[in-house]
């Protein structure tokens, strides 16, 4: 229960909603489910309306003074922490994205050849083709060999991340050693089979990964000659989520 200190007119007690809300919260939290509308705060945003909206009916109808006190400290502390104290981007190796993908597209029958012998160009059209088409796996969890399953696995841990402490909790999805544009289709196509979210904002669209940063290896320049922001596919995915750094 959230209390204030008894201090030069703070205030003592929270309304029993906010109060009663923060209760649930933090008993979702424990208990790793996903928020539920209306019945707990699903962020620091949440919490945050709350707490204006309780700071200015104090600051209107019980004074300047009352509101500058415990309340206008806690709202303070909410608007710089949230009901989180870190924010995590998450790193993967291109090389580890590619291993997974490429059996998850042998499944489907349609390359030429081994996903492994593809050429860049080939590759990178591999992907395109298979992110504009909106089949997701209906196999949870995907039909991947060990090192495969490890790398898909957090894919789905941050889909629970997300549903259970909201968008605040990852930030990014790192993509590191790229060397071009199919590096970064790779983890978005193994992003988009992970286990649904029921959080649309923090989620958008079906099995959807937070957004990957393209980060060119720094000892190599080689760049594709289509990167991804001409790749149509790629470009609905990013304003969909709408936190793509390219």
């Amino acid at each position: 229960m959230v209390r204030g200190r008894a201090k030069a007119g703070a205030l003592t007690d929270l309304p029993a909603e906010v109060d009663a809300r923060l209760q649930l919260t933090l008993s979702r939290m424990q208990g790793g489910l996903p928020h539920v509308p209306g019945r707990d705060y699903r962020d620091g945003e949440d919490l945050q309306q709350d707490l204006l909206l309780l700071h200015d009916s104090v600051r209107v109808h019980q004074g300047e003074l009352l509101a500058a006190g415990g309340l206008d400290r806690l709202l303070r502390t909410a608007a710089s922490t949230g009901l989180l104290l870190a924010t995590m981007d998450v790193r993967e190796h291109t090389a580890k994205h590619h291993h997974a993908v490429g059996q998850l597209l042998h499944r489907t029958g349609e390359l030429s050849s081994a996903y492994a012998d593809l050429s860049r160009v080939d590759r990178l059209a591999a992907l395109s083709t298979e992110l504009a088409e909106p089949r997701v796996s209906s196999e949870q969890p995907l039909p991947l060999d060990a090192e495969g399953a490890r790398t898909a696995a957090v894919f789905d841990t941050i889909v629970q991340v997300l549903d259970t402490f909201g968008p605040q909790a990852v930030e990014s999805y790192i993509v590191s050693m790229t060397q071009g544009a199919d590096d970064v289709l790779a983890a978005v196509v193994l992003g988009r089979h992970a286990g649904p979210s029921t959080s649309p904002r923090a989620w958008p669209g079906s099995g959807s990964s937070p957004c990957s940063r393209h980060r060119p290896n720094s000892s190599t320049r080689t760049r594709s000659s289509r990167p991804c922001s001409a790749i149509p596919p790629t470009v609905s995915w990013c304003r969909c989520a709408g936190r793509c750094r390219r």
